[in-house]
């Protein structure tokens, strides 16, 4: 039998060619995914620990409150500001800054970018 036309390997070649576009946006997905469950705990975070500074918990209080929210998230990358600092009084406001640098997984090729994530929060002393 004689083969007609010579496209033996078509298919393999334009596999090879879309293959890496495709893995590539797959990991963009979850890579999206990921940093908006970050933004979320982030805040969440944020306001947990602003419910412990307005039911009077000291400095330490809330930033372990705002600390033990975020289990998933990697501890060394998160930073809690507290202002004012040290002994509030009621009805004086309390501000939560839960700051959290996201590395991505992969950002237009470069694996490891970082951004910084916030989520501020302000109460009431009661």
């Amino acid at each position: 039998m004689k083969r007609r036309g010579g496209s033996e390997g078509q298919a393999t070649v334009e596999m090879a060619i879309v293959l890496p576009l495709l893995l590539w946006l797959l990991v963009g997905m979850v890579d999206i995914a990921r940093m908006a469950n970050a933004i979320l705990t982030v805040n969440h975070a944020a306001r947990e620990a602003v419910r412990a500074g307005i039911t009077g918990g000291t400095d330490a209080e809330i930033e372990a409150r705002a600390r033990g929210s975020m289990p998933a998230l990697e501890p060394e990358r998160v930073t809690v500001v507290i202002s004012p600092a040290g002994a509030r009084q009621t009805g004086a406001d309390v501000s939560v800054v839960v700051t959290y640098r996201y590395r991505f997984l992969a950002l237009f090729g470069v694996a490891g970018s970082e951004v910084p994530l916030n989520g501020q929060l302000t109460g009431r002393v009661e």
